[in-house]
């Protein structure tokens, strides 16, 4: 995979030699597109059948945090993390409001 980026409008005549050499392997991305994770439609579809340690571990992935630092950030053991991803222990409702502040969602989506 070979990753180009460009600041600004990209030259017309540099897309159509890109084209030329990669066609339809050749993705141009438009800062203009980004979007929340939460509005895209693989993410909405994923979220209604995950439950509450993997949305616990998805959060945690997507924050680029081990689970020893989140035990760390919540003053628990990594072991208790392993078990709230993996369905052994329950997320408690005080875990979950937590959980909530240090991934900027709902604690809802941890019960």
């Amino acid at each position: 995979m070979i990753d180009i980026r460009m600041k600004g409008d990209i030259p017309q005549d540099i897309v159509v030699l890109l084209k030329k050499h990669y066609g339809s392997d050749l993705y141009i991305e438009d800062d203009d597109q980004y979007m929340s994770v939460a509005e895209m439609p693989w993410f909405i579809e994923m979220d209604a059948v995950m439950s509450p340690g993997k949305t616990l571990r998805f959060h945690r992935r997507l924050a680029n945090m081990t689970q020893k630092q989140l035990a760390d950030s919540l003053g628990v053991a990594k072991q208790y993390i392993c078990d709230l991803e993996n369905g052994r222990k329950a997320i408690s409702k005080a875990k979950a409001k937590q959980l909530a502040e240090i991934f900027l969602i709902s604690p809802a989506r941890f019960i």
